[in-house]
């Protein structure tokens, strides 16, 4: 009798086992999924916003229209961020993050985006991604060129643009992205003197990636000392 007992005391806990496991993987799926939604959605909200500045800035006097931002992909992002922080997925909690900085820096409220992007940005690192770095490290460019500091912002632009033309990889396809590095860094080369644009961005490209890192995970927006 103690034998019985003790197998089917065995197979009852092989049976939770795989239950366990079964729902580990079901989570999973369901994070893929979320992260892909999240990224579908917004990646669409920074192409129509971009649309709606380009239409924008084709009509004399005209009004800006509205952007199709209706929160989704913020929410889906929100949702992916709190599953992978439960199921310790390092890589999503990135996506995650990045995809909460990605939405108000399509906005405009490059204030909000600054801390996620430093925040995906450290993810980044510990995962060892140096393309995913140089992303997040535009990210944190872009959001600084929007709280008013141009040369810092040219300076981090011009180190991830080193480092994505060392590891050969071009993103100029991605539709979106393109945009908003265009209306972030090219506001903040309108800001300053063409050579002092220049200098700036000569000056990323000459730093070293890890001291660029360092720079962007200390970069800070408004009320943060003038640029030098």
């Amino acid at each position: 009798h103690l034998a019985q007992a003790l197998e089917a005391l065995e197979l009852d806990a092989l049976g939770r086992d795989v239950q366990d496991l079964a729902a580990e993987v079901l989570e999973r799926e369901r994070l893929l999924r979320l992260v892909a939604e999240a990224d579908a959605e917004i990646e669409r909200f920074g192409v129509d916003a971009a649309g709606d500045a380009d239409t924008s800035a084709r009509r004399a006097g005209g009004s800006k229209s509205g952007s199709s931002d209706d929160g989704t992909g913020e929410a889906l992002a929100r949702e992916a961020l709190a599953l992978a922080e439960r199921s310790g997925d390092l890589r999503s909690e990135h996506f995650a993050h990045h995809f909460l900085a990605d939405c108000p820096l399509i906005r405009g409220d490059c204030a909000a985006a600054l801390p996620r992007y430093r925040r995906a940005l450290e993810l980044a690192v510990e995962l060892g991604d140096r393309s995913e770095t140089a992303v997040e490290m535009q990210g944190v460019a872009m959001a600084l060129a929007g709280c008013g500091h141009p040369a810092r912002a040219l300076r981090l632009g011009g180190a991830a643009a080193a480092e994505f033309e060392a590891l050969a990889i071009d993103l100029s396809g991605i539709i979106f992205w393109s945009a908003l590095l265009e209306r972030y860094l090219g506001r903040a080369r309108a800001e300053l003197a063409e050579d002092a644009a220049t200098a700036a961005w000569e000056e990323g490209r000459r730093t070293r990636f890890e001291h660029a890192i360092a720079l962007a995970l200390d970069a800070r927006g408004p009320g943060a000392e003038p640029d030098m």
